[in-house]
Order: C-alpha cells, then sequence, then structure tokens
C-alpha cells in the first residue's frame, strides 16, 4: 500500500504554527526556516538551471521528470518575432512616408499662398522657347480708364524687335508680367491667322513709295488681354515693329475677331474698343487715301503740263496755270490736316482663324 506523505511540521525545526511551503523544493518550513537559503533549498540549483533554460518549472517541483516535459520555445514564438520586426519596420516606413507627404503638403500649401507664380502656356517664341508667365494672386480686373493709366507709363515697346530673338510672344509676356506686378489681372492671347492674304494694295495712295508688308498668311500673332470690368474683353499689343514706325510704337488696342483682320490702333486714337469703331476708323482712311491718290495723280499731270511748255507758259495759259497751282496747294494742305485729324492706320496683318486666351 502507497504511503501518504504527511508534514507534521517543519522540515528543519518541526515547529507546526504557521508552515509554508516552498515554491522551489515543495518541502513545509516555519517562518523562521521558509527561506531557501535557511533550509538549504534543494530545488533552487534545479530552479536556477531551468531559468537559464526558459524552462521554469511549476512552484512546488524540484526537477523536470524528463527531458521529453521539458518546455521548449514555440514555433509561433519566433513567428510573432518577426511579426513584431516586421510591424516595426512598417511602423518606420509609415513614419517616413508620412513626413514626406507632410512636407510636400506643406510646399504646396506655401506655393499656393505665394503672390506670384509662373507657369508655361502651350505657345512658343519665333526661337520655339515655351513662353512662361508670371501670375499675382491678388491681381483683379483693371477698369479701361485704369489700364490706360497703366499702359501710358509701361515700358515695353521700349525693347527692340528682333526677329527671332525677340518677337512678339516676347513683347507679350514682358506686358503681362508687368500689368500682374502692378495688381492688373490679364491673360496671353495667341492668335492663330487662316491662310488668305491680304490685299494691301488699296493703302497705296499713289504717292510712288508704296512698301507693303512681307508677311506669311499662315503666321500668328502674341497680344495681351484684359477682361476689363467696364468695356469688357480688351486686346492689347506692345510690339515694335518696322510696321509701327510712322506712329507711337506705344501700346495699341488690338481689334480681333473670328473670321475678320486683325488691326490695331494707338490708344490714343482708340475712342472705342469694339471691332465695328476700328471697320470705321479704317473706312475714314480708305477715304484718305483714294483722296490722296487722286491728288497725287492730278499733281502729277499738273506737273507733266507745265513740262510741256518748256519752261514757257504762255500768257492765255498762266492765270489757268496759276488756278490749277492754288488748287493743288489747297488740297494738299486740306489733306495735311485731315491726316493729322484721323491719326496713324497701320497694315492689317491677316485674317483671324482662332484666338486662345491663356489666363
Amino acid at each position: 500500500m502507497a504511503t501518504i506523505e504527511r508534514h507534521s511540521g517543519c522540515e528543519v525545526c518541526g515547529k507546526e504554527l504557521l508552515l509554508f511551503k516552498c515554491r522551489y523544493c515543495g518541502k513545509v518550513f516555519c517562518d523562521q526556516h521558509k527561506a531557501p537559503e535557511r533550509h538549504n533549498c534543494e530545488g533552487m540549483a534545479e530552479y536556477n538551471k531551468q531559468l537559464a533554460m526558459g524552462t521554469v518549472a511549476k512552484p512546488g517541483v524540484s526537477k523536470v521528470d524528463s527531458p521529453d516535459k521539458v518546455r521548449r520555445p514555440s514555433v509561433f514564438a519566433g513567428m510573432f518575432s518577426k511579426a513584431a520586426l516586421a510591424v516595426k519596420v512598417l511602423s518606420v516606413i509609415a513614419v517616413i512616408a508620412a513626413s514626406v507627404l507632410a512636407f510636400m503638403l506643406l510646399l504646396g500649401y506655401v506655393e499656393s499662398h505665394a503672390p506670384n507664380y509662373s507657369f508655361s502656356i502651350p505657345v512658343s517664341n519665333a526661337t520655339g522657347a515655351t513662353v512662361v508667365l508670371v501670375d499675382n494672386r491678388s491681381a483683379t480686373d483693371p477698369t479701361y480708364a485704369s489700364l490706360v493709366a497703366f499702359l501710358n507709363q509701361d515700358k515695353t515697346s521700349n525693347y527692340k524687335y528682333d526677329y527671332p530673338n525677340f518677337t512678339c510672344a516676347d513683347f507679350a509676356r514682358i506686358l503681362h508680367d508687368n500689368a500682374e506686378a502692378a495688381g492688373i489681372r490679364c491673360g496671353f492671347a495667341a492668335i492663330e491667322f487662316d491662310n488668305i492674304p491680304i490685299n494691301y494694295s488699296i493703302y497705296d495712295n499713289g504717292a510712288g513709295d508704296f512698301s507693303p508688308p512681307n508677311r506669311s498668311s499662315d503666321t500668328g500673332h502674341g497680344l495681351i488681354a484684359f477682361n476689363t470690368v467696364d468695356r469688357g474683353l480688351v486686346y492689347v499689343d506692345v510690339s515694335s515693329t518696322p510696321d509701327f514706325t510712322n506712329g507711337s510704337s506705344g501700346a495699341r488696342i488690338a481689334y480681333v475677331e473670328q473670321g475678320k483682320e486683325l488691326n490695331e490702333i494707338d490708344i490714343g486714337w482708340a475712342q472705342s474698343t469694339d471691332y465695328g469703331f476700328y471697320e470705321g476708323y479704317k473706312s475714314t482712311h480708305l477715304d484718305f487715301i483714294n483722296d490722296q491718290r487722286a491728288f497725287f495723280s492730278d499733281e502729277a499731270a499738273f506737273n507733266a503740263n507745265i513740262s510741256a511748255y518748256g519752261g514757257s507758259i504762255p500768257a492765255d495759259k498762266q492765270a489757268e496755270i496759276k488756278q490749277e497751282q492754288q488748287d493743288l496747294n489747297s488740297r494738299a494742305a486740306d489733306l495735311n490736316t485731315r491726316s493729322f485729324q484721323i491719326g496713324p492706320f497701320y497694315f492689317p496683318q491677316g485674317i483671324v482663324k482662332d484666338v486662345n486666351v491663356y489666363w
């Protein structure tokens, strides 16, 4: 028959009051001998060994029964360890990504709130370089009067036209940037011409010095557009070209309408920005040119008649010749006065096929 183990008292002194069971060897001791070092605990060494191996026996067991019962690290423990490392790596990556995103958002915020910003448009100058404009976020649409005041003090037209290094696109770009810097909102107007030649012969006044421009009918032109609050869309040109040597070479109102010729009037003479005003202005100049042509024709006939007399005008013709001379002088004076009254006129630049305004 198996013997039942009984604890009658402290294993060291036999005391039976206030007994405690040792967690390392499983035996019972009094309060004075309960500490392992007070009873030379035989399970302490085994416990320390298992502690070093990572297999700690349950309290009250002095040793492991067999090697098969020793606790070994679980396969899942390694998996959990690798997963923890992966989580840490992903956390670092997430922090870095969040920092980069925050930096990009900050740059975007700064850029979106900067007063000026540059942008390119799908237009090239004569050298093939893309046109880059500078806008002012606080710029506003002007009144026509404030636009005229700005144009009168702007110096863009003082630049020299130099094909292909500095042409209409470059003039327009500088005027655009100057206007935006002055707080005036504007856009770049790219004009495409149709392949229709202009009949410049109607502008020959008969003086014998007519020299029409040599233009390709399928080229384009660069202007600046202003959306004025009182006169609507207004086109402006400040290009300085040989066409404008008889004018001010300053700012000009450009008259743009699809399917019609593009031409310009000096800002001081442009009483209206409507295309109909340009058509009336042109009609006035054509009438003037026709009168010039008639004058030069009559003057040529008069000079030929004088030459026919060989320098000696008959007495009965002298009064008539004198009257003709006075009439020609009067007509010349009238034409000179009218030329100052009607203002300068430029050659049309082409028939407008399409207009694209980049704001």
